[in-house]
């Protein structure tokens, strides 16, 4: 598959012919020295930009003006956080090199606001422009996105906006491989490929209305010169206990006329080392422990490739593809306890060896209408994927070395997607609707063989999903301050589960509605939205697939595939004070909610899954960017407090004795960045979350502060050297209590201490710098990943 990328990317360099024309140029200040990011736009006669660059560290630009967008007169903006903006207007696209000076703002050093050009709100969303943000030339795409207000990333990999976890959207479609995989991805993404950044916390239909989590769509250049771009990554980390990581990658862009090809490949070789500690404790007295010390590495690989044409209207035909792979060998050693009122009556010391394989091969073919076409646009594409997570399990008995058990877990789909997004304008209204057809196919086999006399105990399970939705969305630019808007969006499910090995099958067809209603309003220091949005929240397969899976041998897990989705509304009131302070309130109400439910049962605790009860919550969330030191140092404040409250239990669920019905949530989390010079820069992240006292468990108060120092070497400053810290202070580990009835389960992670890690990263360009536009299709696999 790479090969034929590559072979292809080869003919379009020998074969096609720019049809982009381009303005170069040098920035200079009144001391006659280059000014390194200064954002240059193009406008056409009626005010639409067509392009956009950036200089480079000497004051160079060279930005691109299609030929098919060129009409007079053409005006060329420079814009600049420390200078005074400047507008330079042509009759013809200029074929000499012209020459800029810029002064500096006086008015820049006000110590206590944040310059808010870079932020801007569109239909109660916050839409940022990359080149805008401070110092964003030096990130990787995961360092730019903690810079972003309300934005925090959990140590899992995963990220949140304003307190609810996020889903990736690039360029419009939904990502969905791991948390893990997705970040790894971003850290090898120059931030530089991207244009523009939109924070969506109101789904108005467009979106899956699967779940109440927020969007992060992430959309890249376009309009650039013919040329190549290359980055070469290499980190390397290392911890206690002697560890190591390894996380080498490549990104390569070329541009030539009407062709684009670009590709990213990424490898991580990570140590899989943690060591936690898992008690059950009943009202007898009576107790369980597992001290669990697991080992191995988890080796992975990631491909991306995307193959554009654009046709002479200005619409790209896409090919694109994306490969994962992880094998892991990983090793549990397992010591068990069991005790009678505080006495040691039993000690079991147990070996798991495990080999994982979990996979992802997409291909997407997809005809995008570009949206400075205004009046229609939008993008159509078909997608086909095929995934799999598979593991291969030993149980040793430690003392002896004798190998007791084997098992094999295999779950594997295909998935099948045809999408048409699309937009109308006319007048002050303007229309987004689409349709989503969605088949889905996944097979779950589990072996378990008990030595020596080979007894077997199989599993079989077979799903399939046809998924149909429509929307449309309406809005009303009523006037110049306020906008109204109102959507509508139907889904339909059909799926059948069919447990063969125990002959038990079942069938549901379920159509759903779900209406929005939302109003913007939009002044010079303050833009509000308000409004009702209604959702749902699909169990994920992996909890409702039948039967038993063994974790330890007095822990297992089982599947309920009579689980049903749980819906919700919200009334939402978000607030913009002066561009940077934001304030986000928001009621919801939660019916039929599932989730995880323990009992014991012949001295084995089973962790079970059930539709187990209706409940509200109100949350408020801050983020307060600030901006100090003339501009060098920057950062923002964000904190959430969400109170619960249980309404009412179902299917005969029995909460835990003496627990509380109502409580509340909260996390704090701090991030800044200080430019020491134009080369040396420092960020430091801190997180934290204090104890949370819920109904089923009890979390212990965390702490948790990152800092990465970077400096940038050569002429161009292309060759920058990382030095980060991860888990700084080694304390507070992870600990919660689960409650069950009179009884508990006690789990603690502890932490691998602070995580140095080392990396380089060499940017070399060849002729013009190659920023542009990608699209990675992936269908939703979400409800078949591990938790």
């Amino acid at each position: 598959m790479i090969f034929i990328w590559t072979l292809i990317s080869i003919k379009i360099d020998a074969t096609t012919k720019s049809n982009i024309q381009s303005i170069s140029g040098n920035i200079i200040n009144t001391k006659c020295k280059g000014i390194e990011f200064v954002t240059v736009r193009a406008y056409c006669c009626d005010s639409t930009m067509i392009s956009s660059c950036i200089s480079d560290s000497l004051g160079n630009f060279t930005i691109p003006i299609p030929n098919t967008e060129i009409k007079s007169p053409l005006h060329l903006e420079f814009t600049h956080l420390e200078y005074k903006r400047r507008i330079l207007t042509f009759s013809c696209v200029p074929s000499y090199k012209i020459n800029i000076t810029m002064s500096l703002n006086n008015h820049l050093l006000n110590e206590v606001s944040v310059k808010g050009d870079w932020i801007r709100h569109k239909d109660g969303n916050l839409i940022i422009d990359v080149s805008q943000i401070p110092g964003s030339q030096k990130f990787q795409s995961d360092k730019l996105l903690r810079q972003l207000p309300g934005v925090t990333k959990s140590s899992d990999g995963g990220y949140k906006l304003n307190g609810r976890p996020v889903i990736f959207y690039i360029n419009g479609v939904k990502q969905n491989v791991t948390d893990q995989s997705f970040d790894a991805f971003l850290s090898a993404l120059p931030a530089s490929v991207l244009s523009q950044i939109q924070l969506i916390e109101i789904n108005n239909g467009k979106y899956p209305a699967s779940s109440d989590n927020a969007v992060i769509e992430l959309k890249t250049q376009k309009n650039v010169v013919d040329g190549c771009s290359h980055q070469i990554s290499f980190s390397a980390g290392t911890f206690n206990h002697k560890l190591y990581s390894l996380s080498p990658s490549y990104f390569y862009m070329v541009k030539k006329g009407r062709w684009l090809f670009y590709n990213t490949m990424s490898f991580d070789d990570d140590n899989n080392y943690s060591l936690a500690e898992d008690s059950t404790h009943y009202e007898d007295g009576s107790a369980y422990t597992d001290k669990i010390k697991n080992g191995g590495m988890y080796p992975s690989i990631q491909y991306n490739a995307k193959l554009t044409y654009t046709l002479p209207n200005d619409n790209q035909i896409d090919l694109s593809a994306f490969i994962y792979d992880d094998f892991g060998h990983i090793h549990s050693d397992i010591s068990s306890d069991s005790y009678a009122k505080e006495v040691n009556v039993a000690k079991e010391q147990k070996l798991y060896k495990t080999f994982e394989n979990d996979d992802l091969w997409s291909g997407t073919l997809s005809y995008i209408i570009p949206e400075r076409k205004k009046h229609f646009y939008g993008t159509l594409y078909y997608n086909a994927v095929y995934g799999g997570l598979r593991s291969d399990n030993d149980y040793i008995e430690s003392v002896s070395n004798y190998k007791y058990q084997t098992s094999n877990l295999r779950m594997t789909g295909w998935m099948h997607t045809l999408v048409a997004d699309l937009c109308s304008k006319y007048n002050n209204f303007r229309f987004e609707y689409g349709i989503n057809e969605q088949c889905n196919w996944m097979h779950d086999n589990t072996d378990y063989y008990f030595l020596p006399d080979s007894k077997t105990s199989a599993s079989r399970f077979y799903g399939r999903e046809l998924l149909t939705s429509a929307y449309l969305s309406t809005y009303y630019d009523y006037s110049k301050h306020l906008t109204l808007a109102g959507s509508i969006r139907m889904e339909n499910t059909d799926y059948k589960l069919n447990f063969k090995s125990e002959n038990d099958k079942d069938h549901h067809n379920y159509t759903n509605y779900f209406p929005t209603l939302l109003g913007f309003f939009n002044y010079k220091n303050y833009n509000g939205t308000f409004g009702i949005v209604t959702g749902i929240s699909r169990p994920k397969y992996t909890s409702m697939i039948p039967g038993e899976r063994k974790v330890t041998e007095i822990f297992y897990t089982k599947g309920n595939p009579e689980l049903e989705p749980s819906k919700n509304f919200s009334v939402i009131f978000n607030n913009t004070f002066f561009k940077y302070l934001y304030l986000k309130l928001r009621y919801s109400y939660f019916k039929n909610v599932s989730g995880e439910v323990f009992y014991n049962k012949d001295n084995i605790l089973y962790q079970d899954y059930l539709n187990y009860a209706n409940l509200e919550n109100y949350n408020i969330s801050l983020s307060l960017p600030f901006r100090l030191l003339k501009g060098k140092l920057y950062g923002q404040f964000m904190g959430y407090e969400t109170y619960v409250k249980y309404k009412k239990f179902l299917n005969d669920y029995i909460p835990p004795a003496d627990r509380h019905k109502a409580f509340w949530l909260q996390n704090y989390n701090f991030t800044m960045s200080y430019d020491i010079t134009d080369r040396l820069n420092f960020n430091a992240d801190a997180d934290y979350s204090p104890n949370h006292d819920a109904l089923y468990c009890y979390t212990y108060s965390s702490a948790n502060i990152d800092a990465n120092i970077n400096y940038s070497f050569l002429k161009k400053k292309n060759l920058i050297l990382y030095f980060d810290v991860r888990n700084m202070f080694d304390s507070n580990d992870s600990k919660q209590k689960k409650y069950f009835g009179n009884n508990f389960r006690y789990n603690v992670t502890h932490r691998n201490g602070p995580v140095f890690t080392l990396s380089v990263r060499l940017k070399l360009d060849k002729g013009q710098k190659v920023t542009e536009e990608y699209r990675d299709y992936t269908p939703d696999v979400s409800r078949i990943q591990k938790n």
